[in-house]
C-alpha cells in the first residue's frame, strides 16, 4: 500500500511511501494499454526530505525518472507492457554515469554534435537522432552512436549533447 505525502498534478510525479516494503518513493504516472499505472523508484529518507523541500529538484527527477534514466531504482520490476511515461517538456540530457544506453534512440540537443575535444563529428547535416552503441559513458565521456538509419555510420559524441525525450 502506498501512502503519497506529496503530488505534484501539474508536473505528475508523486512523493510518498510505500508502506509494504517500508520505503520512500518517487512515482511518476505512465500510460498503458489498456490502463495506466505508476511506476515506483525508490529513494532513501533523506533525498526523499530534499525533494520535499525543494520541488524543483524533484521535478527533475521525475522527468530523469519519466526517460528511464534511474530504473535501477524501481520498487517493483516493470511490466512486460510497460508503456510509456507521460511525458512533459524539453528532452533530459545523457548522465554521466548512466547506464542500460545501449539500443536506445537519443536526440540531439545541439545543432553540430561534437566529440570530447569539441571538434564536430561527420554525421549528415540535419541529424537529430542517434541510436547509442555503449551502455554508459566512456572515461573520455563519449558514447558511439550512428544515425537511425545508418548503422554503418559510427562516430563518439559527447554525451552531455544528447538526451532523452521519452517519446
Amino acid at each position: 500500500m502506498t501512502d503519497h505525502r506529496f503530488t505534484s498534478h501539474a508536473h505528475r510525479y508523486s512523493l510518498g511511501i510505500d508502506r509494504e516494503l517500508g520505503r520512500h518513493y518517487i512515482s511518476i504516472p505512465i500510460i498503458g494499454d489498456p490502463v495506466g499505472f505508476e511506476e515506483y523508484y525508490g529513494i532513501d529518507e533523506a533525498v526523499f526530505d530534499d525533494l520535499l523541500a525543494d520541488p524543483e529538484r524533484a521535478l527533475r527527477l521525475a522527468e530523469q525518472c519519466r526517460v528511464r534514466m534511474h530504473d535501477r531504482l524501481l520498487l517493483y520490476p516493470p511490466r512486460s507492457d510497460r508503456g510509456t511515461a507521460d511525458v512533459l517538456g524539453d528532452p533530459v540530457p545523457i548522465c554521466y554515469d548512466q547506464t542500460d544506453l545501449a539500443g536506445r534512440i537519443a536526440v540531439a540537443l545541439v545543432d553540430d554534435l561534437t566529440d570530447d575535444t569539441g571538434w564536430e563529428v561527420d554525421l549528415p547535416t540535419g541529424t537529430g537522432r542517434v541510436v547509442i552503441l555503449d551502455d554508459t559513458p566512456n572515461p573520455h565521456l563519449t558514447l558511439r552512436v550512428h544515425p537511425v538509419n545508418e548503422p554503418s555510420r559510427v562516430v563518439l559524441v559527447d554525451h552531455s549533447e544528447l538526451g532523452f525525450t521519452g517519446r
